[in-house]
């Protein structure tokens, strides 16, 4: 499969809309596309999280949203793969567990593989 863009041709996908119903039974609905022209832009706080009991933006501070009121939350700033890989030092010298373990990781894969293998089949795809 490919795209155009302009004259170019992209062979990737430049956008997906996934849903993902959880065992608690809430749905979360993911939209992501790199496919706008160059220089323009969305503007606005486009990146959300929406759950049962609120919502998150993604800016710089965090803005949570919930019935009781709204928040902002700072994020310390930095190079997030430097700390991941103080991280992953610390976790081989004091045997901590890691923030992210292989299994988190593999469960994004799996999820990532089955978004593309829905893409390709046009199927709902499950994961148990």
């Amino acid at each position: 499969m490919s795209n155009r863009l302009g004259t170019r041709v992209v062979g990737a996908v430049d956008t997906a809309h996934y849903s993902v119903e959880f065992a608690s039974g809430d749905v979360g609905a993911v939209s992501i596309s790199w496919g706008l022209p160059p220089g323009v832009a969305l503007g606005g706080d486009c990146e959300q999280v929406l759950g049962p009991r609120g919502a998150v933006t993604l800016a710089s501070p965090l803005l949570l949203s919930t019935r009781e009121g709204k928040a902002a939350i700072e994020v310390p700033q930095g190079d997030p793969l430097a700390e991941q890989a103080r991280q992953l030092a610390r976790c081989v010298r004091t045997h901590e567990e890691p923030t992210n373990t292989g299994e988190n990781g593999q469960r994004a894969l799996q999820i990532a593989l089955a978004a593309v293998e829905s893409i390709e089949t046009g199927q709902v795809v499950s994961l148990r």
